[in-house]
């Protein structure tokens, strides 16, 4: 999940999910360094659940304009599970 701490690029430590170039029906914007006010935003929590092998986390995400209006609703999921139930 994480890069881990030394080398290059340090602070990309964790899960992130954008594009330099986004285009929808009147706009565009860039949700990987969001300079100019574009940003994606946690709505809610649509699911969680944990178990002793797997896990899963799904929300709602807004991805907003220039000037902070949604132009795409994202539901996101993340299922982690333990190394053990991976075959080899």
């Amino acid at each position: 999940m994480t890069k881990g701490t030394g080398g290059l690029y340090t602070h990309h430590q964790g899960l992130f999910y954008g594009f330099t170039r986004c285009t929808f029906p009147g706009g565009k914007c860039n949700t990987w360094y969001c300079h100019e006010g574009e940003h994606e935003l946690h709505r809610e929590v649509l699911a969680e659940e944990a178990g002793t092998v797997l896990a899963r986390h799904r929300t709602s995400i807004d991805w907003n304009d220039l000037k902070g209006k949604p132009f795409c609703r994202e539901h996101r999921e993340f299922g982690p599970s333990s190394p053990s139930v991976v075959e080899r």
